[in-house]
């Protein structure tokens, strides 16, 4: 189950920005080894084919890679180019990531439900600046307004709202947005995925949850509105509504999302998707709250006008805790006390322990998922990847090797494809992918054939001799726009 980890600084690594920026960001945080590492233990311990659970990727991504259809001839193949030539790595498989989302969000009823909220906002964004005139800070998930098919709905449901009486606002725009939601559901909705299948269409985080849950990883954004980072995908595994030793009731489900356990009910509504809690935290939450004995007397007394009733100030911070918890409690605001939400039997069921928790508890034990996190931000509306900056460590074989120098001005991705190219040109072993050119002390040349594991070594190195800067720490600058195009064309990528 989860553990808890200490937290851990991020560094922000920049990505291309050619309107594919979600979906690069997205790409840099999956190609990575640790990443991969924990794909493959969890699709092991679930008895998953990987070539299977995949099989669409790995198809597409194989072609644009130039690999065999397998999961590890494209994962052998995506690590290389994310230590050699990462805007290659984006450029190539940024538009296959952008398919399999849409095509996941078009299976998936919940894509839907996860627009409203942003359509809207963007939609009262456009009322408040362009028909009341009045100042409002565009949302940083606005994808819609882009659009021209959308901003023109946009106008046509606001546009009645410039001869509303102020005191009138609140409740005519309530009415156009369920105007508006009603075009939505009719075509609205379907023109969008249409428009996003287009590449270089900027996307934002309902897609990149499809791509979360397509690859089971989890996913955390890290905004500036943010006060830390949120979660936009939950891959923690789920549990069955209905098994050998137990079949949970509508009843029982609500306890459990009412006490933090499960997210929402699964794409078949067979599932419940277990939320990221530690094996003490799942136990917590379905045993009885710790002062139980006198929570429960206290609402035995006062029957069901315990709702909305005040929580005594005597009550110990830790049990006020559990209660919000628990959604027993709550209030309206920082200066008002806590008030009882429930009526007295409700209230008795949320503080006791589940009937149910032993089977609930060897349930979660066993369905559990430890997938991986991708951290992912999105500053200033574009999407960049979060990293960990670790030193390199360079083992034996490098140590004992020298090689052939590149000139500064010779670029890394044109030597790395000049050395492709002759491979491709002579045929190697399919177990066999690159060649590098060994110079020994001296002088005199010769080729050499290496393994896939001893070639990221190779690389590494070499990267780090010819331009260290230039390889890991790019900055987006137009100079630096203008020179990804044109390498683009020259890869016949544009």
């Amino acid at each position: 189950m989860s553990k808890s980890r200490k937290a851990t600084k991020l560094y922000q690594e920049t990505t291309l920005g050619d309107g594919n920026c979600a979906f690069n960001a997205f790409i840099l945080g999956l190609a990575n080894a640790q990443v991969f590492a924990a794909i493959e233990k969890e699709a092991e311990r679930r008895k998953q084919n990987l070539d299977e659970i995949y099989k669409e990727f790995i198809h597409l991504a194989a072609a644009k890679l130039n690999v065999a259809a397998t999961y590890a001839e494209v994962k052998a193949q995506m690590l290389w180019l994310r230590k050699n030539n990462k805007r290659l790595l984006q450029q190539l498989l940024a538009p296959v990531m952008r398919q399999i989302s849409i095509e996941s969000a078009q299976k998936n009823p919940r894509h839907y439900n996860r627009t409203i909220e942003p359509f809207l906002s963007a939609f009262n964004h456009f009322v408040q600046v362009e028909v009341f005139k009045e100042p409002s800070n565009a949302p940083l998930d606005d994808i819609f307004s882009p659009h021209a098919f959308i901003v023109k709905q946009f106008r046509s449901f606001a546009e009645p709202l410039k001869n509303v009486k102020p005191q009138e606002r609140d409740s005519a725009l309530i009415l156009a947005k369920d105007q508006l939601l009603n075009w939505w559901n009719a075509s609205g909705y379907n023109q969008f995925l249409n428009e996003m299948q287009k590449n270089g269409i900027s996307a934002g985080d309902a897609l990149l949850a499809e791509a979360a849950a397509y690859f089971q990883v989890n996913v955390d954004v890290s905004r500036p509105d943010y006060d830390k980072a949120h979660r936009i995908h939950h891959e923690t595994g789920s549990i069955p509504i209905k098994n050998d030793d137990y079949e949970l009731t509508a009843k029982d489900i609500n306890q459990l999302v009412s006490r933090g356990v499960i997210n929402r009910e699964g794409n078949n509504h067979e599932e419940l998707l277990l939320l990221p809690l530690t094996k003490d935290e799942a136990n917590n939450r379905l045993s009885a709250i710790k002062e139980y004995d006198v929570v429960s007397s206290y609402v035995e007394e006062q029957g069901d006008d315990v709702r909305l009733s005040d929580v005594p100030k005597e009550m110990k911070t830790e049990t006020v805790n559990e209660l919000i918890q628990r959604d027993v409690i709550a209030r309206d605001s920082k200066t008002e006390p806590f008030k009882f939400r429930l009526l007295q039997v409700e209230t008795q069921e949320r503080i006791a322990e589940m009937k149910k928790k032993e089977v609930i508890l060897n349930a979660i034990e066993q369905y559990h998922s430890d997938a991986p996190v991708l951290n992912l931000t999105n500053p200033d509306a574009h999407w960049s990847n979060l990293q960990i900056k670790k030193e390199d460590e360079l083992t034996d074989i490098i140590a004992s090797r020298s090689f052939t120098a590149v000139s500064n001005q010779e670029k890394w991705s044109d030597f790395a494809e000049s050395l492709i190219a002759e491979d491709q040109k002579n045929k190697l072993p399919k177990n066999i992918k690159y060649r590098i050119q060994d110079k020994t002390a001296t002088t005199e040349k010769k080729k050499e054939f290496v393994s896939i594991e001893t070639q990221y070594l190779l690389d590494e190195e070499l990267a780090k001799r010819i331009d260290h800067e230039e390889h890991l720490f790019f900055k987006q600058t137009p100079e630096q726009i203008a020179a990804d195009e044109e390498f683009a064309k020259q890869l016949s990528l544009s």
